[in-house]
């Protein structure tokens, strides 16, 4: 840790004391390729990389923003003099721009913009998919460690066996009707099908249910993020008057007189009796073990060039590509997430009856603001958004397209994105093939009384 520290230390001083090198005729000429590249060297290729790939000697040290691969980007002129004058103004405040708090001429602008067209014309998109298995820029899609469990809820299978056990359950709810499947039903995509879930008494909820793919990767959990923990998380249905609204005192008589449960619980946590922290615990247990990581995107990260086809390579282009899709500012690497919250202009938001994050931070930019989720499995989940006022990912795509329909409080990066509907349907493909193909869902044996 050290180490890297005074690495980005010294980088940072010889970038800073390297300036002086470029030389000083550069200055005085006017707009040229030769004078472009001399700039870019010395002040964009440190994060960048000399190849322009977004590959930069700090780039595995920038977690977000992480350098742009500006071979994929189709930035237009206008909006790489905006990004190189302003610092990412369009994409992303960002410490890091305008390169190293350097105030560009209009001369040494325009000669950076040559060259970058230059190298963008050279290097093709395919050349750099080509070698996506050894290219840091695409390594960081793939998600390569388990989910952290907290010191008094380590993971093991007897843990997350129980947990599924409990998952299963309608004995959780109050009127015995529904469990964390009803919700969460993994044929499902871990969602419902409904645009509003349903709880006990056929409550009907204002909210879609989030899915819980990946939710172990999650900084905060629910669409206001409201809670942090998987065990938290996990309690709040089963508190919940609307959803499950658990009699804890009849539940825990249920499973500690079923011997099936006696066992698992013993198994599971030998040291604790069977209480409401320890269903949580076993509940959250189960939840880490929903991952999606070996989609036929990850298969084409790791190497497999057949994994995608042409058309799910065009959508990730324009996915990844700032003056196109701009998708990866909000749904980021490695879960497609960027653990924030963002109001993009649902047209429920002008009804002002769900205000998401702001319900729980009073800060205005997070009014109608809702927790990124994950696009890992997304095809299986519709309807999306947090209202399910979208049916299918073509909706999705035409939303965004528009720029959202409400504009007061709109994030800033939601822009009309101008799509045609060849890219539209691009990006639909390219979404479809962040599923990973699971094995048939083996549904645990509960006891029938």
């Amino acid at each position: 840790m050290l180490n890297n520290l005074f690495y980005i230390k010294f980088i940072f001083f010889f970038v800073i004391t390297s300036t002086t090198s470029i030389a000083s005729e550069c200055f005085e000429l006017s707009v040229n390729v030769v004078c472009g590249k001399q700039y870019y060297q010395e002040y964009c290729a440190l994060c960048h990389g000399e190849n322009a790939d977004g590959n930069g000697r700090i780039a595995g040290n920038m977690k977000h923003p992480s350098p742009t691969n500006l071979i994929l980007s189709s930035a237009s002129d206008q909006y790489m003099r905006e990004i190189i004058v302003k610092g990412g103004e369009k994409i992303i405040r960002s410490s890091y721009m305008p390169p190293w708090g350097n105030e560009f001429g209009a001369a040494q602008v325009s000669s950076l913009i040559l060259y970058l067209k230059e190298i963008r014309q050279s290097s093709s998109f395919e050349s750099v998919i080509s070698k996506s298995n050894n290219n840091l820029y695409f390594q960081k899609w793939l998600i390569k460690k388990p989910p952290i469990a907290p010191e008094n809820n380590k993971w093991n299978k007897a843990r997350a066996s129980l947990g599924k056990m409990l998952f299963f359950d309608k004995h959780l709810s109050r009127d015995l009707t529904i469990s964390c499947a009803s919700c969460h039903n993994p044929e499902l995509g871990w969602s419902d099908g409904l645009s509003k879930s349903v709880g006990i008494n056929g409550v009907v909820l204002k909210r879609s249910s989030p899915v819980i793919t990946n939710a172990a990767y999650n900084y905060l959990q629910m669409w206001d993020g409201r809670i942090k923990s998987l065990e938290n998380q996990a309690l709040a249905p089963l508190d919940s008057h609307a959803e499950m609204h658990t009699d804890f005192l009849v539940a825990i008589d249920y499973l500690k007189n079923d011997s099936n449960y006696r066992d698992a619980f013993k198994k599971a946590y030998p040291d604790e009796n069977i209480t409401r922290e320890t269903i949580a615990k076993a509940l959250a247990s189960f939840e880490r073990t929903v991952v999606s990581n070996d989609s036929p995107f990850d298969q084409w990260i790791r190497g497999d060039g057949n994994a995608m086809s042409r058309q799910q390579i065009r959508g990730f282009k324009l996915f990844i590509d700032p003056a196109k899709g701009n998708c990866e500012i909000c749904h980021s690497a490695p879960n497609f997430v960027d653990d924030g919250f963002h109001n993009i202009g649902l047209k429920s938001n002008a009804e002002g009856n769900d205000l998401g994050r702001y319900a729980i931070r009073k800060v205005k930019v997070l009014k109608s603001a809702f927790k990124t989720p994950t696009l890992r499995d997304i095809e299986l989940s519709a309807p999306y958004f947090h209202d399910g006022s979208a049916s299918t990912l073509m909706d999705v795509v035409e939303h965004y397209n528009r720029g959202g329909d409400v504009k007061e409080g709109l994030d800033p990066n939601m822009l009309p994105l101008a799509l045609s509907q060849q890219e539209k349907e691009d990006l639909v493909e390219f979404l479809k093939a962040l599923t990973t193909r699971y094995k048939v869902f083996v549904l645990p044996e509960l006891s029938v009384n």
